[in-house]
């Protein structure tokens, strides 16, 4: 059989991509090692500043968070009001045996002194809404009728409370009391405390219907409308809701929940919430306090509520932080940034060790450890931030009466008067601080803590500080803003955001230095700045510590005349740190020969492989080799004359010796015939 050219050509190419495939495969490996290798460095990035920051972040790396509900499904809210048992009694001691009522704390936290301080007849709450928000089969009124006319006085204006059931969620009645959801029974405890905090206000009960199956919790729509009516009634002047889920368990309810807040607080209402009853665990069923991983709930959480903690009074001395408060931080991974009026004072050092610098929970506290209610027809006892959360929204009640004005959105007041008082300033303590007892994770101490936030309230100072002072948001220029080398001095400017912001003559500028990769408050800087001048702007200088990888400056504006708190946040960014010099490949093979060792030998094998083939395809193969066929014998062949033989073989000089083109054997090149199979050939 005869072989083509192009049939030889495709033999011999498939024996050269063969061998080329060594090589290749040898190069891929050896970019592939010096890519990876030092010598490839890779450009400073935020990339490796977010590695360091989790790394020194242990406890936020920890936090899982529940399996939360989508909408039209049964949520995870729950909030167990009876004392939870677990192992570690040291944490939760059995109970005291005592029963605390609302009166006591009435007088325990300003409130009576509070009602007084007019000279004249109280105001009291009479022209106040409190709205309180729960679900389940609504309330008793005969339990209602019976607290108020025993654990109430006389003297005092009564409640007016109105039912507002939700969805289908039934009226009033004797069934509450059979109620399987809780939620009857969270709805009368807030009723009670809100009521007895703040006479004569009007009470809007608010529930859902509850769910249809443990744990009873009711649907995120119904959730929703709820707190949606809430919103509609335009004249709420605190909303209390004394419920909550692990934060980041439900993104799509948070989101939903969070912009009817801000409708709320537009609104001139207060928000307050309870920080749960888990510890600082977020548990979300009972059983299993202390034994998850640190988290917060919602929306306790929510930078437009006031986060409301438990404390523990059934001892003889001070208030004690109650073990079960909630508290922590927020997950960064659910996006809930600390607010700016927590980057101040004592909590910031707190927000300076969080992953994100999230939001940190609570803000406040109360009560929560033995308190007395009355429902189904008896005299209870439980612990529970559902006791401090309508407490506090009673008293914000009385405040908005004592003003004459709703409060609205009250953190950034409440954080600034700490703030002040904590510097020294600012006149008698808004709050009794809380500096013992603890829960899982944190202990109560001199200060902001995530177990009782600022402490408990001092109903008289409070007033008169929200009386007193004013907040508003500063605007924060720098300048450089950003590759800040050690050393430099960076100029602040900072000044009121709008014209409607208070007057802030005769400020201090209190300048802070905020390390996020280390997480810690590297410098606090102070300094006595001259009056504002035209616009009301203030202008100073700092120097940038050589210690900073990557900060945050926070600048804060206190004001000495008592008439106004503002605080502002600007970020700074340091120069990049020089990247190392290349190293040599001398430096790769000394620290790490074996890979370039393997590689030139990789390549050896090449060459021997590329080698063996291409002297076999010069000695040239015979077309039986070729066609897999053997060599036809002598006189046999195709018909066609035979064509011209090529001259090739091997190389003497600058000619050829020729070969027989049919049986491959070498020949002289003065033959007219093959001398091996007679085949004949002209020249």
């Amino acid at each position: 059989m005869q072989v083509s050219r192009a049939s030889l050509g495709r033999s011999v190419g498939a024996v050269r991509g063969r061998a080329l495939l060594a090589p290749a495969l040898s190069l891929v490996l050896l970019l592939s090692f010096l890519l990876s290798s030092p010598m490839a460095s890779a450009t400073p990035g935020s990339g490796a500043m977010v590695a360091t920051t989790a790394a020194a972040s242990p406890a936020a790396s920890t936090f899982s968070p529940n399996v939360g509900s989508v909408s039209g499904t049964p949520t995870h809210f729950q909030f167990p009001l009876q004392p939870v048992t677990f192992s570690g009694g040291a944490i939760r001691p059995a109970s005291t045996g005592v029963t605390l009522l609302p009166g006591p704390f009435r007088s325990t936290y300003g409130v009576d002194a509070l009602l007084n301080s007019s000279g004249g007849s109280p105001p009291f709450a009479r022209n106040m809404t409190i709205g309180v928000l729960a679900w389940g089969d609504g309330y008793n009124p005969s339990d209602l009728q019976t607290f108020f006319s025993t654990y109430y006085p006389s003297s005092f204006p009564r409640p007016h409370v109105i039912a507002v059931p939700i969805d289908g969620a039934p009226p009033p009645g004797v069934n509450a009391g059979s109620d399987p959801s809780g939620g009857s029974r969270e709805l009368t405890i807030d009723i009670e405390w809100a009521a007895s905090m703040a006479p004569g206000a009007t009470i809007y009960a608010i529930y859902a219907p509850p769910g249809t199956s443990p744990p009873w919790s009711p649907t995120g729509t119904s959730l929703e409308d709820a707190v949606g009516y809430a919103v509609g009634l335009g004249n709420l002047t605190v909303l209390s809701l004394s419920f909550g889920e692990a934060q980041g368990s439900d993104p799509s309810l948070e989101s939903a929940m969070d912009q009817q807040f801000q409708s709320l607080v537009r609104n001139g209402t207060t928000i307050v919430a309870a920080s749960g009853d888990d510890g600082g665990s977020a548990a979300t069923q009972p059983g299993s306090t202390c034994t998850q991983g640190p988290g917060v709930n919602f929306p306790a959480a929510s930078p437009y509520v006031l986060s409301v903690g438990g404390t523990d009074a059934s001892g003889p001395g001070p208030e004690v932080a109650w073990s079960l408060s909630g508290g922590g931080a927020a997950a960064s991974t659910a996006n809930d940034p600390a607010p700016a009026w927590q980057e101040l004072g004592g909590v910031a050092s707190y927000v300076a060790r969080t992953t994100g610098h999230t939001r940190q929970v609570p803000d406040v506290s109360a009560t929560a450890r033995d308190n007395g209610y009355f429902f189904d027809g008896t005299l209870s006892v439980a612990d529970g931030t559902s006791f401090s959360t309508p407490l506090w929204a009673g008293i914000l009640a009385d405040i908005a009466a004592t003003n004459g004005a709703r409060l609205g959105e009250v953190d950034a007041n409440l954080y600034a008067l700490a703030a002040i008082h904590e510097a020294g300033s600012g006149g008698a303590s808004p709050f009794t601080d809380v500096t013992s007892g603890g829960n899982c994770y944190d202990r109560a101490n001199p200060g902001w803590d995530q177990v009782t936030g600022w402490g408990t309230p001092n109903a008289v100072a409070l007033d008169q500080g929200l009386r007193s002072w004013s907040f508003t948001t500063l605007t924060v220029e720098l300048s450089p803003s950003s590759s800040v080398s050690a050393g430099a001095t960076v100029s602040v400017a900072a000044g009121p955001t709008t014209s409607s912001s208070p007057a802030l003559a005769g400020a201090r500028l209190n300048l802070s230095v905020l390390d996020p990769v280390n997480d810690s408050w590297v410098s606090r800087l102070a300094s006595a700045l001259p009056s504002a001048s035209a616009g009301g702007w203030w202008h100073g200088n700092f120097t940038m510590p050589a210690s900073l990888t990557s900060s945050w400056v926070n600048v804060t504006v206190v004001v000495q005349n008592g008439s106004a708190w503002g605080i502002g946040t600007a970020v700074l960014s340091p120069a990049p740190p020089p990247a190392p010099p290349a190293p040599s490949i001398f430096d790769i093979l000394l620290g790490n020969p074996l890979p370039v060792l393997a590689g030139f030998f990789l390549l050896f094998l090449v060459f021997r492989f590329y080698s063996d083939r291409r002297r076999a395809v010069i000695r040239g193969p015979s077309p039986g080799e070729l066609s897999g066929q053997p060599a036809a014998p002598p006189g046999e062949g195709d018909a066609a004359p035979p064509p011209k033989p090529e001259r090739r073989g091997t190389s003497v000089g600058q000619e050829l010796t020729p070969f027989c083109w049919k049986c491959g054997a070498n020949l002289s090149g003065k033959e007219k015939q093959c001398p091996s199979c007679g085949t004949p050939f002209s020249s």
